[in-house]
C-alpha cells in the first residue's frame, strides 16, 4: 500500500482585506512593517513587496477617491462584513462594499459562472 504523505504548511492564512489595511497602516505613517504584519497576520516581504509597487507606480491596484468611487463586491463572510475598521477605511477612501447574499456566491459571481466554469468544462474536454 502507497503511503500518503500530507505536508503541512506553516505559512500564515491571511485576507485581503487584512492586506489592505496593513498596506494602508504603513502607508499612512500608523505603523512599521514589522507590527502591521505582526497585527494583520500579513507576511513581512510581501506587505513590503507590495508596497514597493504602489511606491513605484507599476502597482495595478485602483486607487479610490470620493470623487472617482471603486465598487467592492464581496461575499457575505463575516471577516469581510463585520470588521468595522475595514467598512470605515473603504468609505474613507471612496470605495463602495456590496455583500452578495450568503450561499450564492456561486451563482451571482460573473467570473465563476461565466468565464471560468465554460472554460474548465473546455479544458476537461481537451484532455481527455
Amino acid at each position: 500500500m502507497p503511503r500518503t504523505y500530507v505536508r503541512e504548511s506553516n505559512r500564515v492564512q491571511w485576507s485581503e482585506s487584512d492586506r489592505l489595511l496593513a498596506i494602508n497602516s504603513v502607508m499612512g505613517g500608523r505603523m512599521g512593517y514589522l507590527l502591521a504584519s505582526n497585527i494583520y497576520n500579513v507576511p513581512k516581504s510581501s506587505l513590503e513587496d507590495r508596497i514597493k509597487k504602489i511606491k513605484r507606480g507599476k502597482s495595478k491596484e485602483v486607487k479610490p477617491r470620493k470623487e472617482n468611487p471603486v465598487l467592492l463586491v464581496l461575499d457575505g463572510h463575516a471577516t469581510h462584513t463585520k470588521n468595522l475598521e475595514a467598512i470605515e477605511l473603504t468609505c474613507a477612501y471612496g470605495v463602495i462594499m456590496l455583500c452578495l447574499p450568503p450561499h450564492c456566491a456561486h451563482r451571482l459571481q460573473p467570473l465563476d459562472v461565466g468565464f471560468m466554469g465554460p472554460l474548465s468544462t473546455f479544458y476537461s474536454q481537451e484532455i481527455q
